[in-house]
């Protein structure tokens, strides 16, 4: 069977390049290597390994949607950007969120076509097979924005009503850990190159439909949801380590001990609210749906809001089990300072301060030792810290 699988795959990758250049440039890119371990197709940016007995299911146009279906994952960057997410739900994020982009990009060239040449019959590049994770209340959202609402524990159902798998797309196969350069190095740089230049090619070929040209700016310049920027900074501030008092429960029932991974409270986190005339009552709101999902999620020590325009107007703590609401204290012009020197008088540095504002006030000379978050309403220029445009 080996040989068979081999030279279908081998011809399904040769149509993908005549039909789609841009995707077809990509897949020359990874070495195919069959293996009986797995339960279909899978990826680590520098190989596909696949099943011989799941391609042999396939027919040719699935076999090339499942190909396309694969490389996209290393396209758009799904395997370093799951974070500290729980790869089996990532893996179905992705999964709706590629499918629902290559139906897309199908539709677009099927019209482009109808507009060029009406009476030519349109021929489908590929197909996806049934079972598919596909639903239409996701369509145009990125993953990170599919990861927050898929439900918790809810069975994930592909077009047609089937069921998902426990890993990923149960027909087009999923990915895993992004593997090395030959130097050690990640292959993140590498891949946005490839992804630049077969855009380029495709162009160049007049075959660059409008859905990949976004995938390809996306890519470069990601569309992340302000809320999941904001909580992967808060996430990733949690104190996680293994010790023995809070042993593994999973292996107990062996008689073997091993230390669990634990996490303690967070410690204290600083908020300041720029009350400046161009922070409205909506952008208090937004913002204040977040600071409480910090609350209650986190459990952090404590949070501090520090309301500040030109100097600091007040304060508001909040402990697990408050109910969050953000005042508007002020509304004159914007200095920055104040809040560093307020957050410097206290008894012990907080692990983090996020502030909402609109960036333009007097900085500080120098960037603080804890982390900072801006969290912008609009573009501006900031000295230090990670910056997050709120929209």
């Amino acid at each position: 069977m080996s040989a068979i699988q081999s030279d279908r795959i081998a011809k399904a990758r040769m149509g993908i390049i005549l039909c789609a250049p841009f995707f077809g440039s990509l897949l020359m890119r990874l070495p195919m290597i069959a293996d009986p371990s797995i339960p279909t197709f899978r990826t680590n940016g520098a190989t596909i390994r696949y099943n011989e007995t799941f391609a042999a299911s396939l027919s040719d146009s699935d076999l090339r949607g499942v190909l396309v279906h694969e490389v996209c994952h290393c396209a758009q960057g799904h395997l370093w950007r799951v974070g500290q997410r729980d790869m089996e739900r990532w893996n179905h994020a992705t999964d709706y969120q590629i499918n629902a982009m290559l139906e897309t990009y199908v539709k677009e060239e099927r019209e482009a076509l109808n507009q060029s040449a009406p009476s030519a019959r349109y021929v489908e590049p590929w197909t996806l097979p049934k079972g598919g994770l596909h639903s239409d209340q996701y369509a145009g959202l990125c993953a990170e924005e599919i990861y927050n609402l898929l439900p918790d524990g809810a069975p994930k159902v592909g077009k047609g009503g089937q069921g998902g798998s426990p890993s990923g797309d149960p027909s087009c196969g999923e990915f895993e850990s992004p593997a090395t350069a030959p130097d050690g190095t990640a292959i993140e740089d590498d891949w946005k190159i490839a992804v630049t230049q077969a855009a380029t090619v495709a162009k160049m070929r007049g075959s660059l439909p409008a859905s990949i040209a976004r995938m390809v700016g996306e890519l470069l310049e990601p569309k992340v949801p302000w809320r999941e920027v904001l909580r992967e900074f808060i996430r990733v501030r949690i104190r996680d380590d293994y010790n023995w008092t809070h042993p593994n429960r999973r292996y107990l029932h062996t008689g073997c001990v091993l230390p669990g991974l634990h996490s303690e409270r967070m410690g204290r986190l600083a908020i300041a609210i720029d009350t400046s005339c161009s922070i409205t009552e909506h952008h208090l709101a937004e913002f204040a749906s977040e600071v409480q999902s910090a609350l209650d999620e986190c459990e952090p020590e404590a949070i501090e809001v520090i309301y500040c325009d030109a100097r600091v107007n007040g304060t508001d703590a909040f402990v697990p089990g408050d109910a969050v609401k953000l005042r508007n204290l002020g509304g004159g012009g914007t200095d920055f300072r104040p809040v560093f020197e307020h957050i410097a008088l206290a008894e012990d540095l907080p692990v983090a301060l996020i502030y909402l504002t609109d960036g333009d006030g007097a900085f500080p000379c120098e960037a603080p030792e804890y982390p900072v978050l801006w969290a912008t309403i609009q573009p501006n220029q900031y000295p230090f810290g990670e910056v997050v445009a709120v929209k």
